[in-house]
């Protein structure tokens, strides 16, 4: 079985129609998450890395090397119909100064993945429907 970060390419190997979930994130982070009651979703869905531009993303939830991402048991999880993207930047910031602008940035940035642009979005995050 192949792994799923390869140290040596420093990719994911991330079949097609799948995003990768971090079980090690935790909960306290969106125990008591504000913008959920903007996106809903954020409260409903399960967060997870877009494999086509991950490692900004694993950075700004972990501040850590991309090479630590099995510390955070990441598994595969299947990108259902009905997935959005996010960019989470506007959340960091929001969470950080409850500015009410970075909270409408967040949620003007909340599309379907059919049609979001994955390379525009700084630190994309998946929401995918339970």
């Amino acid at each position: 079985m192949t792994a799923l970060y390869d140290r040596k390419t420093g990719r994911l190997n991330v079949p097609e129609g799948m995003a990768v979930h971090l079980r090690g994130i935790g909960t306290r982070w969106t125990a008591r998450d504000l913008l959920g009651q903007l996106v809903p979703e954020r409260l409903t869905h399960l967060f997870a890395l877009d494999p086509r531009k991950w490692e900004s993303t694993f950075w700004s939830l972990t501040n850590k090397d991309p090479r630590k991402i099995s510390s955070y048991k990441p598994e595969l999880v299947p990108i259902l119909p009905g997935t959005l993207v996010a960019d989470m930047v506007f959340a960091n910031v929001y969470h950080r100064t409850s500015d009410p602008e970075a909270a409408r940035a967040y949620q003007e940035s909340v599309v379907p993945i059919e049609e979001a642009e994955i390379g525009l979005y700084r630190y994309p995050e998946l929401l995918i429907p339970r």
